[in-house]
């Protein structure tokens, strides 16, 4: 928080605007607000409620807007690092352009008028705590902290003096930070440091990197993807293994982890946050966003332990939907239509809200075409953007313990779908690749002699292409199945895009009814300097083969 202003700056502007009667409300309400910290937590609603309303109501919680090397083991987020712009950077500079333009054409009543109405909505939030099954009234919590941040951010466009801007900025950040750290005491390692949202922004500190959850059970898969990222496709992006807990991941897999690049490092999460809310230890796929949240990148792709690229990963962060929005989210398999309750939980927690564009475009929104909308084998964050920031800690929280084991986890499968609605119930703008993940493998006609032609491809592996129909990763690992090493390695001649029909009650499921004109064969899909993705897969093979010999163990 920024230091007040000086004692004769601040009476100045008292002085100031007491001669004007628009803002005695203002003046009386930051009067209180900056003997805040002063008061007891037990008695601030003593001080503040008679200030604002006491209610908010749903629809207008929902529609108010103020605008329609090294890392440490210990902690990473200390760690210092380069400041080099990326390719995303003009975009996020334009996002934050918009936001401090929006009180540039606004007097000195309107802001005010904005100010009332924040205030109500704060009130409204802070004195209310919901069920935790109601994550449309927790989204409603996170939106103040949204609009709090950027009232922040907007009244360095506006035309008041400095002092007035001052005077804002100063009661503002309290209330938000005062907001943030009773929503969200899981970002702070215990309840004797509480960190504020600013806190951790400062400590992303690095550009770009990749994170890989990883356990003692994924750390062949996490040696494969390592080995092949750095000695096949040469990424110059540094890599952060995430583990919780000592015996998740063993000392002696950490170093052999290690050992494989000198800019892998690793990193244990609950160092990090404060375990009684996110309860990490044996939490499987909960330690996803966590981990996102944890490492030091600004721009952050995080990929399952048992995901392969195809090409160099630093191609995510081009993706023009990415650049625009600062999020980069999968698709997963177009199966299993109308499955569960799912859609309709989620269509009641829409209620009063409007879709966003991205999900007026889904499928599964609008025809209930898959049981799952995301696979999150592959996340792309940008946490240099502060609304992207924002997002992620309200992912995090439905991926806290008592979220999840409530609602979030009984609901869906696993930690997937929660990227994409966080940011939806919180109106934090977010993109998905278009088309549904596809597959890869071999091309089988097992209909053939009863003169009909049943193309399909088999495999554990969905794959997902970059925008020029490429692959890029799949999910599954570099074994034909990754539950049985034993039966080799994955030999893919084939690959087809996801708008296909799926066979699923045969393991491995299948794509079938594949067009002769919808398949591609590796050998004949070039990298730009003219390699065949068949060489690509062999030179990973190889690459795999090598880094195992290291741990036969």
């Amino acid at each position: 928080m920024n230091a007040s202003p000086a004692t004769t700056s601040t009476s100045t502007a008292l002085s100031a605007i007491i001669r004007n009667k628009r803002f005695l409300g203002v003046l009386v309400f930051i009067l209180v607000c900056g003997t805040w910290t002063l008061v007891h937590p037990s008695t601030r609603a003593a001080f503040i409620g008679p200030l604002l309303p006491s209610r908010l109501d749903r629809t207008n919680a929902n529609t108010h807007h103020l605008s329609s090397t090294s890392i440490s083991e210990t902690d990473p987020l200390n760690q210092k690092g380069d400041s080099s712009s990326t390719s995303s950077d003009r975009y996020a500079l334009a996002a934050e352009d918009r936001v401090t333009k929006l009180f540039s054409s606004k007097s000195e009543a309107q802001i005010e008028v904005e100010w009332e109405r924040l205030g109500k909505s704060y009130r409204a939030v802070r004195d209310e705590v919901p069920d935790v099954t109601r994550l449309d009234l927790h989204a409603n919590r996170f939106k103040v902290v949204v609009q709090l941040d950027q009232f922040d951010r907007a009244i360095d466009g506006s035309r008041l003096n400095a002092t007035m801007r001052e005077t804002y900025h100063k009661t503002t950040r309290h209330l938000r930070d005062d907001l943030f750290r009773s929503l969200y005491p899981y970002v702070s390692r215990n309840d004797n440091h509480q960190r504020t949202f600013d806190d951790l922004l400062m400590r992303y500190s690095r550009t770009a990197g990749i994170v890989i959850p990883c356990g003692n059970d994924q750390f062949q898969w996490a040696v494969h993807l390592i080995a092949t990222l750095k000695n096949v496709h040469k990424t110059k992006l540094p890599i952060l293994v995430a583990h919780s807990g000592q015996g998740d991941l063993t000392v002696e897999k950490r170093a052999a982890l290690r050992s494989l690049s000198p800019d892998v490092e690793t990193v244990d999460l609950l160092h990090i946050f404060d375990e009684k809310h996110v309860g990490l230890e044996n939490s499987g796929w909960a330690i996803k966003p966590f981990a996102i949240l944890a490492s030091p990148f600004k721009e952050t792709i995080i990929c399952d332990a048992d995901a392969i690229f195809l090409q160099d990963p630093a191609i995510l962060l081009t993706d023009s939907g990415y650049e625009q929005t600062g999020t980069l989210f999968f698709r997963d398999r177009e199966i299993f239509p109308g499955d569960g309750n799912v859609h309709a939980w989620f269509k009641e927690l829409m209620k009063g809200r409007k879709p966003s564009k991205m999900l007026q475009k889904s499928r599964w929104w609008l025809d209930e075409a898959s049981r799952e909308e995301m696979e999150s084998g592959v996340v792309v964050v940008n946490k240099g953007r502060r609304d992207v920031a924002l997002g992620m800690v309200f992912v995090g929280f439905l991926n806290t313990r008592e979220v999840r084991d409530a609602v979030m986890y009984r609901q869906t499968y696993g930690d997937k779908e929660s990227y994409w609605m966080g940011y939806e119930l919180g109106g934090v703008p977010y993109y998905f690749d278009l088309p549904y993940a596809g597959i890869a493998g071999r091309v089988t006609h097992p209909n053939a002699k009863g003169h009909t032609v049943d193309s399909r491809i088999c495999s554990e592996h969905h794959l997902h292409l970059d925008y020029k129909g490429r692959p890029l990763w799949w999910n599954g690992s570099l074994y034909e199945d990754k539950r049985h090493r034993e039966k080799g390695w994955f030999l893919a001649l084939h690959y087809t895009h996801g708008t296909v029909d799926w066979d699923c009650e045969p393991e491995p499921w299948c794509m079938k009814g594949i067009r002769e004109e919808d398949v591609k064969k590796f050998s004949e899909v070039k990298l730009e300097d003219g390699t065949g993705f068949d060489r690509v897969l062999s030179d990973m093979i190889g690459a795999a083969l090598v880094a195992e010999l290291k741990f036969p163990k």
